[in-house]
């Protein structure tokens, strides 16, 4: 006789084959195996089963992980804007009656007016961290006069001299000659400029010309100065009158 199951040829006088015993033990087995259910009424031993995702799965994931992170990085910066320090961002702005170089994160804003009856706003641009605040006086026909006779510079020396050992609250202001300007320095309390700070570091020149007087500020938050003084003084020396 020969095995059903796998083909082995019995001995005489058997009738059973020992691999048909063992099927049964392992059937057995399988039988009375206790099962472990999840509190959802699934076989935990299914679960255990389970294969483990594959590699291309794996980089998959991994891609679309690293799309949202750099996605996530570029809306950040979209976001700021450009850095005003970075040169490469400034452009030459040209208005009627002026033109000067500022960063593009500089944005043109109609909502400050310093209370000054003096000086009329022609100019104001800002964004969170810096601002630049122009205005101008026109001379009337005797300043015209003294200019003429005397020329610009020797005003601008005068007016040097005069506003020597000026001071704003506790503090003095150095005011020095820079070029065609005249350059102070010092440090204000200004609510509505900055969103960053209510405390600013202001650089302002004064441009004395034959027929007006310019007002020219350039202003940071106080901590900040040390950082953006450069670029400061480079947009004051880029304004031009027309």
């Amino acid at each position: 006789m020969k095995c059903k199951e796998c083909g082995r040829e019995l001995p005489p006088g058997e009738t059973k084959c020992p691999c048909s015993e063992s099927s049964n033990e392992k059937q057995k087995n399988d039988d009375t195996t206790e099962k472990v259910m999840t509190p959802d009424g699934r076989d935990l031993a299914s679960l255990e089963k389970k294969p483990a995702p594959s590699k291309k799965r794996v980089i998959v994931l991994s891609v679309i992980l690293a799309v949202v992170c750099i996605a996530g990085v570029i809306l950040y910066f979209a976001l700021k804007g450009p850095d005003p320090l970075d040169e490469s961002t400034w452009r030459k702005v040209e208005k009627d009656g002026y033109s000067i170089t500022l960063p593009e994160a500089l944005k043109e804003n109609d909502n400050i007016n310093e209370d000054d009856p003096d000086f009329e706003k022609i100019g104001f641009f800002v964004c969170d961290t810096a601002a630049v605040y122009i205005s101008k006086s026109e001379l009337n026909p005797a300043e015209k006069k003294l200019v003429k006779e005397s020329g610009v510079e020797r005003i601008r020396q005068n007016m040097i001299k005069n506003s020597k050992n000026v001071n704003l609250g506790n503090q003095s202001i150095t005011v020095k000659e820079h070029g065609d300007l005249i350059i102070s320095e010092y440090s204000e309390v200004r609510e509505k400029y900055l969103t960053s700070s209510k405390d600013v570091w202001i650089i302002t020149a004064v441009l004395v010309t034959k027929d007006s007087v310019y007002e020219i500020e350039g202003c940071c938050g106080q901590d900040d100065k040390d950082k953006y003084s450069d670029s400061i003084y480079k947009w004051l020396e880029s304004f031009k009158p027309e």
